[in-house]
């Protein structure tokens, strides 16, 4: 497997060196209670970094929520589709949604995290620390390919892995 920002030889979608240089932009742990009877609780957490989405979560592969169960979950930032709502047990709570280059979709799902919008902030906060100050891809702009590259190299450049002169050299090779 290659790692999705530097394309290097990686064991996960981000090697190591790539993890040493991330930065934390929001992190919250919380216990979710279920029942009146039973007092069933679990805990779960969320981190989100410029480089990785991770921490404990239910986990669907539909977005409604059915069949979710707890477990880890570590992900690429760029494969963050959207923060919504979705439901857990027929309550509401935040939902994430992850779509991988190849092809893994899933839902994460936070019962019981007040915090959606502070979730939903810090996403778009590194997602954009990811991609540097350019943002998205706009309207007539590259292709999803040649974006997804603009990202990587936005990233590398961002935590001081690419020097503007080889940042510049990389870019040129993509036609921008």
């Amino acid at each position: 497997m290659q790692c999705c920002i530097c394309n290097k030889d990686s064991v996960g979608e981000v090697c190591n060196s790539c993890i040493r240089s991330e930065q934390v932009v929001y992190s919250k742990e919380w216990t979710y209670k279920e029942g009146l009877l039973v007092k069933k609780t679990e805990d779960f957490k969320v981190t989100v970094s410029n480089a990785r989405v991770n921490g404990i979560a239910a986990m669907s592969t539909s977005e409604s929520g059915m069949n979710a169960r707890i477990d880890s979950f570590n992900h690429y930032v760029g494969y963050v589709q959207g923060v919504g709502t979705s439901s857990f047990n027929g309550k509401p709570a935040p939902m994430v949604h992850i779509k991988s280059a190849t092809g893994l979709e899933r839902y994460l799902i936070f019962p019981q995290l007040a915090d959606e919008a502070g979730l939903k902030s810090a996403i778009d906060e590194a997602k954009g620390k990811m991609m540097g100050a350019g943002g998205g891809a706009a309207a007539g702009g590259p292709s999803p390919e040649v974006q997804e590259k603009l990202n990587k190299l936005n990233l590398l450049k961002a935590n001081g892995i690419l020097s503007e002169d080889e940042y510049q050299k990389e870019k040129a090779k993509l036609g921008l």
